[in-house]
């Protein structure tokens, strides 16, 4: 009777982690709220008209569960019109998604006393602060952009030589390759990692369940 309830008890826990890995990106980004200011787009459908100038200052990865991101920026539109509503945002792209990431606004009059005298700058709300979880973004290779809008009149978007890899043990600068010159060997464990996040820890608290009922 009793290892019969192992059993049962067994296959209850392995049906358990099999739903879990379908639904661990949402599971951790409801509880985390990971994905408050990611919003999955189409790239092809965002609009841009005019030239944006830009400097990406910072990006930071860091090494932990969330697998957080800060990045920090200026960017700016020439324009003649009003810009109160200014928007400022980075977007995330691969071939198969994109992700539009929102941030902090924040004032930046050093960018608006370098352009002032050349350039049609109006304000000086021009930085972004952008912070953020990876979680909720698929594994992939994704290109950094940079979308501008200050107004009705005068928006862009701008590519970025920004390059990044996300793939099961986080999200890092992306290497290529066929530069690099990697080995199989090298090749082989990068394609093991290519799982969701949440995947690799939900293998190690299965593990340790596992144990205890055995």
């Amino acid at each position: 009777m009793r290892k019969n309830t192992k059993v049962v008890m067994y296959c209850f826990v392995v049906l358990l982690f099999v739903l879990y890995l379908f639904f661990a990106n949402d599971i951790v980004s409801a509880i985390t709220n990971a994905s408050a200011n990611i919003n999955k787009i189409e790239l092809n459908e965002v609009l841009s008209k005019d030239r944006v100038n830009y400097s990406v200052d910072t990006v930071y990865m860091y090494d932990d569960f969330l697998q957080s991101v800060s990045i920090q920026l200026w960017a700016f539109c020439e324009t003649d019109e009003p810009n109160e509503s200014k928007e400022i945002s980075v977007i995330f792209a691969s071939d198969n998604n994109a992700y539009k990431i929102t941030g902090l606004n924040t004032k930046r009059q050093d960018v608006n006393n370098a352009f002032a005298e050349t350039k049609k700058i109006k304000g000086n709300m021009h930085g972004l602060q952008c912070e953020f979880s990876a979680i909720p973004i698929k594994n992939g290779t994704y290109t950094v952009y940079i979308y501008c809008k200050e107004n009705d009149e005068n928006y862009g978007l701008e590519k970025t030589d920004i390059v990044l890899q996300k793939s099961g043990s986080g999200i890092k600068r992306y290497i290529n390759e066929n530069i690099t010159n990697s080995t199989n060997e090298e090749k082989k464990e990068s394609k093991k990692c290519d799982i969701d996040s949440e995947a690799i820890v939900s293998v190690k608290l299965l593990s340790a369940v596992l144990k205890k009922l055995i």
